[in-house]
């Protein structure tokens, strides 16, 4: 499994820097890698800090039956916005899915390409985007109007993965 997203700094003022890139960019991505995998039996991380701005951190995941990869970085430049994506690579096929949005949030209709010995399909995507998806159930709960499903204990494993892998690269 790889999952990855890659950024121009696009909140103004804002410069992720290892002391902040995994808490912001990598934890939705770490959280997913826990939600499908579980936790992992060890981890390597590296990580570079721009010259005047940003950072990139790529961390490797060892499991008894599976490798898994996250990455992010927030060294592209203004024009560049939001891009990544996953790969799930399993023996009869891979799926895969990437997405790109602008600097206002913006993004096409996100698809899931699939790839098997009989192949190549597109897998359109129902509803909003994960992010506003998101956004939606939260303010939803907020409101009254759904009831949030993450008990705070199904959310440890990630959060715990997230603090480790962020004191490794600040080490």
């Amino acid at each position: 499994m790889e999952l990855e997203s890659r950024a121009d700094l696009v909140w103004p003022g804002y410069k992720p820097r290892l002391d902040t890139i995994v808490l912001d960019m990598l934890h939705g991505d770490l959280d997913t890698l826990v939600q499908v995998l579980g936790m992992t039996e060890s981890f390597t991380s590296t990580a570079v800090t721009g010259a005047e701005r940003g950072s990139a951190v790529q961390v490797a995941f060892a499991y008894p039956e599976a490798i898994a990869r996250v990455s992010g970085s927030s060294l592209m430049p203004g024009p560049y916005g939001l891009r990544g994506g996953y790969r799930a690579t399993f023996t009869g096929g891979v799926l895969e899915h990437a997405f790109v949005a602008d600097s206002t949030g913006q993004a096409p209709k996100p698809v899931v390409q699939e790839y098997t010995a009989k192949g190549h399909r597109e897998l359109p995507a129902d509803g909003p985007g994960a992010f506003m998806a998101m956004i939606d159930h939260v303010l939803a709960c907020l409101h009254g109007q759904a009831v949030n499903q993450l008990a705070p204990a199904s959310v440890l494993d990630s959060l715990r993965l997230t603090l480790d892998v962020h004191q490794a690269v600040n080490r």
